[in-house]
């Protein structure tokens, strides 16, 4: 025959098991859901917010095995509680890799990765430059005056609607006076500058990072229009081939990631 106080706190422990569990079982399935999907696929299946809440999810996760264990709660429930912190363990922390390794990794995997991530927002980007780079043009072409509106003096360097077809040739072919090494130099800071701002101005809804990008299209673009009405076009087209691939391309993906932070 049952003790009534026994029976009693019998009752109360069940009362308390199935409360622990009300109260807190619904971050466990979430967290075990994540653990899941990162388990089958990769981390970068997962939104912002949820990669976010894994390291919470694991804590309480922590903090719901500590409690178990200390209140001598359900064996079963302590054994899946421990079995969820240890694959939250070894997803968070994982077996530590030494520095050649982490940096291998990054350029091998990581940064290509978020490369292919942004892969949206870079075709938007990119696009937006050749828009620019297209109005630009036309502005020049139809008001020389533009040319002074858009490119700023010392980007210009004495380039200009009206400079001969022989000072640009120069320009681009002639490194005894030094110019090219002083210009390259100016255009590496300039294009830096810009690719820091794209980024950094994404956070108001994208907006000035597509403004940036369109303005610095419309620069490349006036300052092509005044080498292609001289016949220097593809001579123009080839100097930044060699020199300015690397640079607008990442200025292209800093406005990729600009617009990621500003959607």
């Amino acid at each position: 025959m049952p003790v009534p106080g026994d029976a009693r706190r019998g009752d109360a422990v069940r009362q308390s098991l199935a409360s622990f569990r009300r109260e807190r079982e619904a971050d466990w399935q979430a967290f075990e859901a994540l653990l899941a999907r990162v388990e089958k696929r990769a981390p970068r299946t997962l939104s912002e917010e949820e990669l976010l809440s894994l390291p919470l999810l694991y804590r309480s996760a922590l903090s719901s095995l500590s409690v178990a264990r200390a209140t001598s709660l359900d064996s079963a429930l302590i054994a899946y509680l421990e079995s969820l912190s240890l694959r939250g363990y070894f997803y968070l922390y994982g077996a530590r890799r030494g520095l050649p390794q982490r940096v291998g990794d990054f350029f091998l995997h990581d940064w290509p990765g978020a490369i292919r991530d942004l892969w949206r927002e870079t075709l938007v980007s990119v696009a937006l430059m050749f828009i620019g780079i297209g109005a630009g043009a036309w502005l020049v072409a139809s008001d020389k005056g533009w040319f002074d509106a858009i490119i700023p003096s010392g980007l210009a360097a004495g380039r200009a609607p009206d400079a001969s077809a022989e000072m640009l040739r120069s320009m681009l072919y002639d490194g005894d006076n030094g110019f090219l090494s002083g210009f390259a130099a100016y255009l590496f800071t300039h294009n830096v500058q810009v690719a820091i701002l794209a980024f950094a101005l994404g956070f108001a809804f994208a907006v000035p990072t597509v403004l940036l990008m369109l303005f610095n299209g419309c620069m490349l673009g006036a300052m092509f229009q005044v080498y292609w009405a001289k016949g220097l076009g593809m001579e123009l087209g080839g100097w930044l081939a060699i020199h300015g691939t690397t640079e607008l391309f990442a200025i292209a993906l800093a406005g990729a990631a600009g617009m990621r932070i500003g959607t």
